[in-house]
């Protein structure tokens, strides 16, 4: 019989899950320590003998004592077989799944690692209870201890454990894992990034009494006036002797406040009996196997991300006589969760969700993410003002949820499903009901004590069935403290097209409304809709891949003045990249040291670099979804991307108005906390230079109140004036340090055109039809010309895709932007000394004249587009400087790229860079490096500068890549810097969207066809 095509089989012989829990000999070592008590727990993680078979049934008798695994190779646990350069390589897809096979079908070639370990039982063990913990493995798993097998577990993202006390002896044991990589669980683990394989979280052992701590729940809740709270506490003990003893146990409860000390009148006892008792005869039983507490607890310190106030609960249990069996310790944050009308609050307010989806990822070992890691990924979430996680689509390592409790981040637990591919099919099978149901219930069971958790959500993309009701009522059963949430009620009955309209259905299974990827105009109407009765947190929208996330500032607007809109999660956090060389090989173990690691990392972000990040297709698999795993807003190494920059702007806790030109409003955007913590700083820019700066008064402002402040500027004329206001952390926080800004503004006091600067004498030399711009006959600016393409975005369409004709990408190829040639072409030398350039490219016409003048040459540049061409990439031309010209310096925008709906993180001034520096390491290589709002911009070699001044604000990018070198470039191994330079000066080029997944670029952004005029003036300056 093959478990693992059962779906009706969820495990053999496994233990019921509980919280993350470890136990102590006394009350006050649970209370001390985090860490687990070394003489009952041992760690298996570390080396293990390995060896990869093609199927399950060839494993043999590989679990027994007589198996010689010498020649076995040796392999890290926890980490995944597929990240280690073997025969079996990681497959990327988002909805197909891997193989050709029917539900609960797999493979007959499946993947199989065999497993093998030694380890010695502590003397003192032998007559306690001993315990197996597999934090993960994917997919399924036999366990064999001396040759005999325990059990079987299955589900990649939630701990199994077993009862190892009747297989052990003394001495020196053998543990056999049989890992399989394809079962039916598969089926539901269809979740937009790699397939890995093998046991890749920690594997444990730990010892008990033969009566011991099975469970503990704690609901710590404030009450309807968020003052007071009832703390009620659930303590399940278990017996493993064979016979239930009469004699009942004593359990006691302990709380420490976030200082350490104890809180008055809650250590408290109960009396409970081992196992179910028997009913008397008036109905009620005997003390059953769970003490039950409630207490009154008064103004406790409310849990929030802002105010992250952790308790420590302690547990103690003690036999008969007196004597300490075991006790243990959890975290608690005292909160309450509720729906009132169309508002989600969290402690009485209606809290934004400034969040973001996240996979557990890691470039160098996959589904293996260390700790360090995680806190790296904390520290930039919290440094970038997220406030939420969604653990998509999974429950994430236990370790994670330790770290957003402590650190502050409200988090959504999803359960571990999706049957994207079978999207109707799976929910409304009774087979799969088990399934649903114990990928929900070891979710919650494990996690139900985590203060970070403010919402249960019951998978992902898998339609909407009774199996998702059926979890849903237990959940409320359960844990009525905590919302729900789940994004397929919100679409048709069947298929997964998008609803423009609020869906009513499917009460049980959320509260909340949660569409995936509306439009900026969908999602008001989401509000306008009178019949909504949900509030609307967006489980997944500006989807991040490549250069994206424009039309981010749309949303928050609406965020932030519409109340039943609140917020969302960002798709998604980390590019899945792995990494790999040129060989297609991943990094070895051999070379596995964090200083070459480092190197290799770096390498990832230098074009024609050894080493760069794969995706889908990398590995030869026949199945895969190219480069869609590359959606995060961090690159693998925790690198951020320029979009993170435009979320932090849009996410600040504080808000700013200039009311007039000597006074300022400054708006608490914080639920919970004062603006006490922060200073506030000034400075005064004259045309993009600081000339005075200055401290606002020490802010006092209360959450979501204002403040006016008083502020006196001297206002020269005719110069662009900015002020711009920074918000900075006035001491060290555990994730920043002291001085670390939070938030910053810019206000355009008043513009005035740049002053031209004298110039040496230009002119303009065309030849065959190629204009280019000389200084005593030597060339600029050469091959002046029209420039309509960009190599696209992930977001304009997917290149290693079928079907992309009717995206941007495909429309702007087939009108032939990529390689636009003059049809005809005419040059005229006007009395006055002007050159007129006139050229068609079938129908388009572009129109240029050259004026020489003091400062240079006045380009006037006309465009005229018909009708008939799609929206345009962008509205300017290109040139190209001599090589040598690296030295940049502009005036505008910066100091990292901008486009027309991604510039709220971007402030004027005068910015200093080199055009190496321009270059933005996206995955796939693409369109990069713009910036708006550019007044002028000036390349140097050293002897000399060129200078473009605009007679209106432009756009422009400098790069040592064509758009068509960046276009035919799959990795960026593949990319050779040109030693010239590349200028492209536009009007306007097309923003970005998001629609990759999601709406295209939104109306306002659009390049549409039409007549347009662009003028600017060059210059050229010898520096000698």
């Amino acid at each position: 019989m093959k478990l693992w095509e059962m779906p009706e089989v969820t495990g053999v012989n496994r233990l019921r899950p509980r919280a993350t829990l470890h136990g102590y000999p006394s009350l006050d070592e649970a209370l001390k320590k985090r860490t687990p008590y070394a003489p009952w727990h041992q760690s298996l993680s570390g080396d293990w003998k390995f060896q990869l078979i093609d199927r399950p049934e060839n494993a043999g008798r590989f679990q027994t004592l007589e198996t010689d695994d010498s020649q076995w190779e040796t392999i890290p646990v926890p980490s995944n077989w597929t990240m280690l350069n073997n025969s079996d390589w990681p497959i990327y897809t988002n909805i197909k799944m891997p193989f050709d096979h029917v539900p609960p079908n797999v493979p007959e070639q499946n993947p199989t690692g065999l497993y093998r370990k030694t380890f010695t039982l502590d003397q003192s063990w032998t007559a306690r209870r001993t315990v197996i913990h597999f934090g993960g493995v994917e997919s399924c798993f036999f366990v064999y201890c001396n040759g005999k097998e325990v059990g079987f577990g299955k589900g990649s993202r939630t701990p199994v454990e077993f009862d190892l006390t009747p297989f052990v002896q003394k001495g020196e044991n053998l543990l056999a894992v049989k890992v399989i990589r394809w079962s039916d669980g598969s089926y539901v683990e269809d979740q937009d990034h790699w397939w890995m394989a093998g046991i890749h979280r920690d594997v444990t052992l730990y010892s008990t009494d033969s009566d011991f701590i099975q469970d503990v729940f704690a609901r710590p809740v404030l009450d309807e006036a968020c003052r007071d709270a009832t703390l009620e506490v659930d303590v399940m003990i278990a017996s493993s002797a064979e016979q239930r003893s009469e004699e009942l146990r004593t359990v006691s409860v302990h709380l420490a406040d976030p200082a350490g000390q104890t809180v008055e009148l809650i250590h408290a006892e109960q009396s409970v009996g081992l196992g179910p008792q028997p009913l008397t005869a008036h109905g009620s039983g005997a003390p059953d196997n769970t003490a039950r507490f409630s207490f009154p607890i008064s103004q406790p310190q409310p849990w929030s991300a802002e105010t992250p106030a952790l308790y420590t609960l302690a547990v103690e249990l003690k036999d008969p006589s007196g004597k300490t069996i075991e006790a243990t310790a959890t975290r608690i944050g005292f909160k309450r969760i509720e729906i009132r009308g169309r508002d989600m609050r969290i402690n009485g307010k209606p809290v934004i969700i400034h969040g973001v989806n996240r996979h557990d990822h890691d470039p160098l070992t996959g589904k293996t993410v260390s700790r360090e890691t995680m806190i790296k990924d904390i520290l930039l979430l919290k440094q970038f003002n997220f406030n939420a996680v969604r653990t998509a689509h999974y429950p994430n390592d236990p370790e994670w949820y330790d770290l957003c409790d402590e650190y502050g981040l409200y988090v959504m637990d999803e359960a571990n499903i999706e049957a994207h591919d079978y999207y109707d099919q799976l929910c409304r099978d009774p087979r799969w009901t088990a399934a649903f149901m114990d990928r929900t219930q070891r979710m919650v069971l494990r996690d139900k004590n985590h203060a970070s958790i403010f919402c249960w959500s019951l998978g992902n993309e898998t339609g909407y069935g009774e199996n998702h009701d059926a979890c849903a009522g237990w959940i409320r059963f359960y844990d009525p403290t905590r919302i729900l949430h789940y994004e397929g009620v919100s679409r048709p009955e069947f298929g997964q097209a998008f609803v423009s309209e609020p869906s009513f259905r499917g009460a049980l299974s959320s509260d909340l409304f949660s569409s995936m990827y509306p439009s900026v105009g969908q999602l008001e109407g989401f509000a306008d809709e009178p019949r909504n009765p949900r509030p609307t947190v967006l489980c997944e929208y500006s989807h991040a891949m490549g250069n994206s996330n424009g039309s981010l500032k749309d949303y928050y607007r609406l965020f932030e003045t519409v109340p039943s809109l609140q917020g969302g999660f960002i798709w998604d956090w980390v590019d899945q990249g792995l990494l790999l060389n040129r060989d297609k090989r991943m990094f070895d173990a051999e070379w596995n040291e964090p200083e070459n690691a480092s190197e290799a990392f770096a390498d990832c972000h230098r074009p024609g670099g050894k080493w760069f990040w794969g995706f889908g297709g990398d590995f030869g698999e026949s199945y895969h979804d190219f480069d869609f795993c590359i959606n995060g807003l961090i690159w693998p190494d925790r690198t951020p991307h320029p979009a993170m920059f435009e979320f932090k702007k849009l996410a600040q806790p504080v808000g700013v108005e200039l009311i007039d030109a000597s006074t300022l409003r400054i708006t608490n955007k914080r639920d919970f906390t004062d603006l006490s913590d922060l200073s506030g700083k000034w400075e005064l820019l004259e045309d993009g230079e600081v000339i005075e700066r200055g401290d606002l008064p020490q802010l006092t402002v209360q959450p979501g109140e204002s403040e006016t402040v008083p502020l006196t500027l001297p206002m020269p004329g005719n110069k662009t004036m900015h002020l711009d206001l920074f918000f900075q952390t006035l001491k060290k926080t555990p994730w920043c340090p002291a001085g670390h800004e939070v938030a910053r503004e810019q206000f355009e006091l008043q513009t005035a055109a740049p002053a031209l600067p004298e110039s040496l004498p230009l002119t303009v030399e065309v030849k065959d039809g190629s204009v280019s711009v000389l200084q005593n006959g030597e060339p600029v600016l050469e091959n002046i010309d029209l420039n309509l393409w960009r190599a696209c975005t992930d977001n304009d369409g997917i290149r290693g895709w079928t079907g992309q004709e009717n995206k941007p990408m495909g429309q702007w190829m087939a009108a032939g932007f990529q390689s636009l040639e003059a049809t005809a072409w005419q040059h005229e030398v006007l009395s006055d000394g002007s050159a007129e350039v006139s050229r068609m490219y079938g129908a388009i016409e572009f129109k240029q004249r050259f004026v020489p003048c003091a400062e240079g040459l006045r380009v006037e540049n006309e465009f005229v587009f018909p009708d008939d061409l799609p929206t345009l990439p962008r509205i300017g031309l290109k040139a190209m400087l001599p090589s040598g010209f690296e030295q940049l310096e502009w005036f505008g925008k910066g100091p990292h790229e901008s486009y027309i709906d991604r510039d709220a993180g971007v402030f004027s001034r005068h910015w200093k860079s080199t055009v190496t520096d321009q270059y933005v390491p996206y995955i796939l290589p693409q369109e990069h490096g713009n910036h708006v709002g550019t007044r002028w911009i000036s390349l140097s070699n050293g002897d000399n500068t060129l200078r473009v001044t605009g007679a209106e604000p432009f756009e422009f990018a400098a790069s040592h890549f064509t758009a068509n070198d960046l276009f035919a470039a799959i990795h960026t191994d593949q990319l050779t810097p040109r030693a010239e330079t590349i200028l492209t000066l536009d009007l306007k080029q097309r923003g970005l969207g998001s629609g990759s997944c999601g709406p295209q670029t939104e109306p306002p952004y659009h390049c549409t066809p039409g007549t347009y005029r662009f003028d600017f003036t060059v210059s050229y300056r010898s520096n000698l």
